[in-house]
Formats: C-alpha cells, structure tokens, sequence
C-alpha cells in the first residue's frame, strides 16, 4: 500500500521520466564521446542502451542490435559496481538521486574507456 500511496502522488511519474531524460541524455554524452556505436533510449522510465544506430520500433528492433556487445558493455559496468543484468532493460524509481546519476555515469564512462581499448 505504500508504493501505491507514493505512486499516487501528484508528479511523481514526471519526476521519474525526467530522471530518465537526464540519465539517458548523459549517457549518450558518454557513448559518444568514447565512439560507441550505441544509443540510450527511453520509454518512460524504462531505460536500455542499445548497440544500434536508430530508436528501435519493436521488439524484434531490439533482438537485431548488437546483443554480444550490450552483454560486455553490462559486465563492465558490474565490475565497477553497477547493478545490472546482462542484456536487460533498466528502470528509473522514485528514490533514485542526483547521486545516483552521477555515481553511474562516472561508472559508464570507467566502463566505455576498457571497452573501446579492447
């Protein structure tokens, strides 16, 4: 009942969705910066980076990006401490921080620097 009570509060869903603007924009900042032909997309706060080079449409979009490189990229970011399965799309909640954000975008850019070297 408490999540129900939070999630009834007015703005809390366009809370979470700017959340997602922000983490996605930024993360697209480090991809390209490191040359990773990747791209962060967002439905909502449901978040993903996707080696591909265009907004997928549909699942089978999603099953045709690079999905061995997402699966490095993910282990990457678990040996810097992010918490994140393989492969699988993330989500935005509401007790995610500014902190938050800039502790997994330090971690991404960790990340992208071992992954371009390889």
């Amino acid at each position: 009942m408490a999540m129900l009570d939070e999630l009834g509060k007015p703005g809390v869903y366009d809370s979470m969705n700017g959340f997602a603007d922000d983490l996605c924009r930024e993360t697209q900042k480090i991809l390209d910066q490191h040359a990773i032909p990747a791209i962060a997309e967002h439905t909502g706060s449901l978040w993903q980076i996707l080696f591909m080079d265009r907004t997928p449409r549909n699942q089978a979009d999603v099953l045709a990006s690079d999905q061995a490189a997402m699966r490095r990229l993910d282990t990457l970011l678990m040996k810097r401490g992010q918490y994140v399965l393989p492969g699988v799309r993330r989500f935005v909640s509401t007790v995610h921080t500014e902190l938050d954000l800039e502790e997994s975008l330090r971690g991404l850019d960790a990340a992208c620097r071992e992954f371009t070297r390889a």
